[in-house]
C-alpha cells in the first residue's frame, strides 16, 4: 500500500524529533546524577591510572618603572600524567606526577624569550593528598621540578603551583545542589620579578550536575579573595610586595571516579612592589591570570 505524502511528511517529522531528542539526551546529563540528591566528593587517588591532563597557564603583567612600561606575558603549556597508589593510610594517597612536556615562554617589548625545559620534561615527583584535598605534601621535596627563568623574569619557579588548580579542596560532609563550603590555602605567584606568598580564601558552590567528556560530574563554581605579600633581595636591592587578588573558577568533579575533569579559572591582582635603600622606588603592578585544565 502506498503511503500518502502527508503521512510521509508526518513520519519524517516524528523521526527528526526523536533523533534530536536522542542527540540532546546523549550530549547532556546522562541521568545517572540527580541534583536533588546529596553527594560526598572524595579524591580516590589510589585508583588513578595514568590520568592525562593538558593545562595552559597565561600570566599578563602590567607594570611601570621610572616612567617606562615593562609589561610582560608568560605562557606555560603543560601536559602531564597522574598515577596513584595507597599509602596504608585510610585518608591519604600517594600520587606520582610525570611532566610529559612543558612549553614556557615570555613576551615583552624586547621580543620573545623561550625557557629551556629539557631538563625537567619527562621527569616525575610524588605528592601525598588527602581524600578531600586539604593536604598536599611531598615526601621527597628534592624531586620537585623547578624552572629557572632568570632573576628578572621571576626567578626559579616550582612547578607544583599548577597542581592546586588540579586538586581544589572538597567538603568534609555531603552536600546538595546550591550548598557551599570554604577553603583556605597558600601558593606562590609571580608578581613582577618576585614570587610572594598568596593567602587565598575560597568559597566553593555545588551548582549543577553535568556530563563532561563522558564523566558524570558535579559542577562547582568558586570565588577567590587573597592577600599577597613577600620580600626578596635581587642584585643587592631589597624588594617587598603587598597586594590583593580576586578571581573565580568553574570546575567539574567526576563523582564516581574521584578526580577533577576540567577547570577554567580567571584571576586579577593589584599591588605595589617597593625597594628600600638610597634609591628607593615604588612600582605599581597589575596582573591577569587565566588557567585552563582539561583531561585528555
Amino acid at each position: 500500500m502506498k503511503m500518502k505524502k502527508s503521512c510521509k511528511r508526518d513520519f519524517i517529522a516524528v523521526g527528526v524529533f526523536v533523533g534530536m531528542l536522542v542527540l540532546v539526551t546523549a550530549c547532556g546529563n546522562t541521568g545517572k546524577l540527580d541534583s536533588n540528591k546529596e553527594y560526598k566528593p572524595e579524591y580516590r587517588s589510589y585508583e588513578f591510572n595514568d590520568l592525562n591532563y593538558k593545562a595552559v597557564y597565561n600570566l599578563k603583567t602590567f607594570m611601570e618603572m621610572q616612567g617606562q612600561p615593562m609589561n610582560a606575558e608568560r605562557f606555560f603549556d603543560f601536559t602531564y600524567a597522574l598515577s596513584g597508589k595507597e599509602t596504608g593510610s585510610e585518608n591519604d594517597h600517594l600520587v606520582s606526577i610525570t611532566l610529559e612536556n612543558l612549553d614556557a615562554k615570555m613576551i615583552t617589548a624586547l621580543g620573545q624569550q623561550k625557557f629551556d625545559t629539557r631538563h625537567i620534561n619527562g621527569k616525575s615527583f610524588e605528592m601525598i593528598i588527602s581524600a578531600v584535598g586539604s593536604k598536599l605534601s611531598y615526601p621527597h621535596p628534592d624531586q620537585l621540578l623547578r624552572l629557572d627563568m632568570g632573576a628578572m623574569a621571576g626567578g626559579v619557579l616550582n612547578l607544583e603551583f599548577i597542581l592546586k588548580y588540579n586538586f581544589p579542596g572538597l567538603p568534609d560532609t555531603p552536600l546538595k545542589d546550591g550548598e557551599t563550603w570554604t577553603e583556605t590555602f597558600q601558593r606562590t605567584q609571580i608578581e613582577g620579578s618576585l614570587q610572594p606568598l598568596v593567602n587565598i580564601n575560597a568559597v566553593h558552590q555545588f551548582v549543577d550536575v553535568e556530563n563532561v567528556d563522558g564523566y558524570d560530574c558535579l559542577k562547582v563554581e568558586s570565588t577567590y579573595k587573597a592577600e599577597i605579600e613577600g620580600s626578596e633581595e635581587q642584585m643587592g636591592t631589597n624588594w617587598t610586595y603587598i597586594g590583593k587578588l580576586e578571581g573565580s573558577s568553574t570546575w567539574f568533579f567526576a563523582i564516581q571516579e574521584g578526580f577533577v575533569v576540567k577547570v577554567s579559572s580567571k584571576e586579577k591582582s593589584k599591588g605595589i612592589m617597593k625597594s628600600t635603600g638610597d634609591n628607593s622606588m615604588e612600582v605599581p603592578i597589575q596582573q591577569e591570570i587565566s588557567v585552563d585544565i582539561n583531561i585528555r
